[in-house]
């Protein structure tokens, strides 16, 4: 069986950072409920491939975050908050499953970091990692779809309105957590090759597919082919 993915590329996205309300009242600007399973048909074949690159952009993706932080920035209840709202990004606005969001903290003694040579005792640096959801699958997804948001045709959007859509959103959830509380911060994102990327030995289901969605509701890898 062979399942073809829409083309992907790697690119890196450098953000500035800043957290995010949970009212469950932000429109859904990246993703809709009615998901479309046609381009996930398996066909005739033997085995799981994807297609190779084929254009390069800068998007969010799956996301894999790394911060470190100085020791007791942050309580264990800040902890789950700020990886509750890290989730909701992914989650509710590209349809993500929960589980592919993963959050690492690194609480680093005094001393420890060190910015252009001097301690920085105040600073926080996040990494990030994103593979699963490209800029080019949204706006392809959404062109089909035809989806509609206050007036916009998402499929319309460029890369750097969804980029700078993404921006706003970490903000959002970081805000709170970082810049209220006075801490210096820098962030970046590095695109991963998706063909590189395995979920317990599975290659993970095209975006947006039947298969995807099941994972999505069941909350851990299904095996599906």
């Amino acid at each position: 069986m062979r399942l073809n993915r829409a083309p992907y590329n790697e690119a890196q996205l450098y953000i500035t950072l800043t957290p995010w309300s949970q009212s469950g009242s932000h429109e859904r600007l990246y993703g809709d409920e009615d998901h479309d399973c046609s381009a996930a048909k398996p066909a005739t074949g033997s085995t799981v491939t994807h297609a190779t690159p084929t254009k390069e952009k800068e998007e969010p993706g799956m996301p894999f975050w790394e911060i470190y932080t100085p020791e007791d920035a942050f309580t264990d209840e800040d902890k789950e908050a700020l990886t509750q709202g890290i989730t909701s990004i992914y989650y509710d606005l590209v349809d993500l499953p929960k589980f592919y969001v993963v959050v690492v903290f690194h609480e680093m003694p005094r001393n420890s970091i060190y910015v252009g040579g001097e301690a920085a005792n105040n600073f926080i640096r996040i990494r990030l990692d994103h593979i699963a959801r490209k800029t080019v699958d949204y706006i392809e997804h959404h062109t089909h779809k035809k989806t509609m948001v206050n007036g916009i045709a998402l499929g319309s959007l460029t890369s750097e309105q969804i980029r700078a859509d993404f921006h706003e959103k970490v903000e959002e959830v970081l805000v709170p957590f970082v810049k209220e509380r006075g801490y210096d911060w820098e962030i970046h994102v590095d695109e991963t090759p998706e063909d590189l990327w395995r979920v317990q030995g599975l290659v993970p289901p095209p975006g947006w597919s039947e298969f995807e969605e099941l994972w999505r509701k069941e909350n851990r890898p299904v095996p599906y082919y």
